[in-house]
């Protein structure tokens, strides 16, 4: 038996105006719908800061999990669309292939970025929030207009990619993949603009501008090592002590005068950029430490572990310890203004939580497998 066509109307949820109709067939999901709508509306209307696009029908708020048959739609049927201007979301990537976008407040995922056919290990909004790139096992790093939902740019590598990060002006994007491989791309054309090889050869678990975007910080697995580079050269001017451990995340200070980094074993260490020196060392984590990152205010450190807890630290102690996830947490960010604190674990969740209190304000459920990266959009 061929599949059932649907034709569905599309109109505005406040004013009723019509927005068009599509043809799909039943057993796909609403988030093909949402996909085709998103697509339009940016070729007529030019909507390219809408990214929350929410579809109703009888006043109910249609899964992009389930197909247009379990949402209740037959052929003609009306779907209404609310759209919301651009704000500020929360991205994920998993196991399961895909990244997410996620509504901060309601806890809703409202875009599926589906690409991938390997583990997604990274996920980073650009600095104006307009793009998502992702870092893959399967060996290319994608970029991804967050307004549709379409990859502009396949960055291929050849080797898993382990991590991704903007410049502060969302210019240029640097990665470091498992070969022990520094690249530094142009994000407006998708060009590698720079390779620089570790002398290790080791996994480049950590990439990270500077805050003046003029150097790049780079932590390397197996060979325990961080370095810093010139942005525009490749010259390394910085190298820090060789550690005994597994470096599996490093991040600069917002002033750029410090570096947090997390290890293999539950060291979690604070490094002064001037001297090249460990300044200061925070126990309490009982297992890896996955994550580590300042605070946009410079006041806290977040770090995640695989004792299944996050920590906040404050001067070197430890001032709260976020519990609720049942595995590893394997990623841990702050929102732009350090009011939330994003948590993302093993066992296929991630979690918002408000800083101030630690309290646990949403899950957000939908990957199906470990979600391996969370980051927040930034203020702009």
């Amino acid at each position: 038996m061929a599949p059932q066509k649907l034709e569905i109307v599309l109109r505005r949820a406040l004013s009723g105006a019509e927005l068009g109709k599509v043809e799909l067939e039943a057993t796909d999901l609403v988030e093909q719908l949402r996909r085709l709508l998103s697509e339009q509306l940016q070729e007529r209307e030019g909507c390219a800061a809408v990214t929350q696009v929410q579809l109703l029908h009888d006043k109910r708020l249609l899964d992009d999990c389930h197909t247009l048959l379990e949402s209740g739609l037959d052929d003609g049927a009306t779907v209404h669309v609310l759209m919301r201007e651009r704000q500020h979301f929360v991205v994920t990537a998993s196991g399961d292939c895909t990244a997410k976008l996620w509504d901060c407040e309601t806890g809703m995922c409202f875009l599926t970025l589906k690409g991938h056919t390997n583990t997604v290990f990274s996920a980073r909004p650009s600095p104006d929030n307009l793009l998502v790139v992702t870092g893959s096992e399967d060996g290319t790093v994608k970029l991804w207009h967050v307004a549709s939902g379409v990859c502009l740019h396949t960055l291929d590598h050849g080797q898993p990619v382990l991590s991704v990060a903007f410049s502060p002006d969302g210019l240029l994007l640097a990665t470091g993949t498992h070969d022990g491989m520094l690249r530094v791309w142009n994000v407006s054309v998708g060009e590698c603009v720079l390779a620089v090889p570790m002398h290790e050869k080791s996994p480049v678990r950590a990439v990270d501008f500077s805050p003046d975007g003029k150097c790049i910080m780079t932590a390397c697995g197996d060979g325990g090592t961080m370095h810093v580079w010139n942005a525009i050269s490749g010259n390394c001017e910085l190298d820090f002590e060789e550690q005994e451990e597994v470096v599996l995340s490093a991040r600069f200070a917002p002033d750029g005068r410090s570096i947090v980094t997390g290890c293999s074993d539950d060291a979690v260490q604070v490094w002064d950029v001037g001297t090249r020196l460990c300044k200061q060392e925070l126990e309490g984590h009982d297992g890896a430490v996955y994550s580590a990152t300042f605070s946009p205010n410079g006041r806290f450190i977040l770090t995640g572990s695989s004792d299944g807890t996050a920590k906040l630290w404050r001067q070197g102690e430890c001032v709260r310890t976020l519990e609720g996830h049942s595995s590893d947490v394997l990623s841990s960010a702050f929102a732009a203004d350090s009011s939330l604190i994003g948590t993302a674990s093993a066992d296929h969740t991630a979690k918002i939580w408000i800083t101030r209190s630690g309290q646990c304000t949403c899950t957000l459920v939908g990957h199906n497998a470990s979600i391996h990266s969370i980051e927040f959009t930034r203020a702009l």
